[in-house]
C-alpha cells in the first residue's frame, strides 16, 4: 500500500513539473505582449443576439509627460436594444500604459443613448491631471496616486 501511494504521489509530481514547464512564459514588455498594429475583436452575445463589439487596436508608442509608452485604440459599441432594453452604448479611446505596464493615462468619449461624455487624463509622476465632463460642464481633476503604478493593483 506504501508503494501504492508513493507511486501515486511521484506521478502526480510529475504531472505538476510537466504542467508547469508547459505554461505560459512571463513578458518583459508590454509591446513584447502586443506588439504595434495587432488588434482583438470581442463578441457580445445575449439571448441569441449580438448586442455588441469591443476592439482592441496596438496603435503606435507614445510619450505621456516624459515618460515612454504605448496607445491601444478601443472601440466598444453594446446595443442593448435587440434584446428589449432601452440602452446603448458606443464608448471609443486611447488608452495609454508605460512598457512596464504602468497606467499613462485615458482620452475617452463615452456615448449613452443620447448623452455625451469624456475623460481626459494623464499621468504626471505620481499625479493624474486632466478633466471629465459632466451635463456639458468640463471638470478638471488631479488625483493624487501616491506609489499606485498600474490601473489595477492588488489589495
Amino acid at each position: 500500500m506504501k508503494t501504492l501511494i508513493t507511486l501515486l504521489l511521484l506521478l502526480l509530481t510529475f504531472a505538476s513539473a510537466s504542467q508547469a514547464a508547459r505554461s505560459v512564459k512571463g513578458f518583459n514588455s508590454v509591446e513584447e505582449y502586443r506588439t504595434i498594429g495587432e488588434f482583438r475583436l470581442w463578441t457580445f452575445i445575449s439571448k441569441d443576439s449580438v448586442i455588441g463589439t469591443y476592439l482592441s487596436t496596438v496603435k503606435e508608442q507614445v510619450s505621456i509627460n516624459n515618460q515612454s509608452g504605448i496607445s491601444f485604440e478601443q472601440k466598444l459599441k453594446l446595443d442593448y436594444t435587440k434584446i428589449g432594453t432601452n440602452l446603448t452604448f458606443n464608448i471609443v479611446s486611447r488608452h495609454f500604459v508605460a512598457q512596464d505596464g504602468m497606467y499613462l493615462g485615458d482620452d475617452m468619449k463615452i456615448d449613452i443613448n443620447d448623452q455625451s461624455e469624456e475623460l481626459n487624463l494623464k499621468r504626471d509622476g505620481t499625479t493624474l491631471k486632466g478633466f471629465i465632463t459632466r451635463n456639458d460642464s468640463k471638470i478638471d481633476q488631479e488625483i493624487e496616486l501616491g506609489n499606485i503604478k498600474f490601473a489595477v493593483e492588488n489589495n
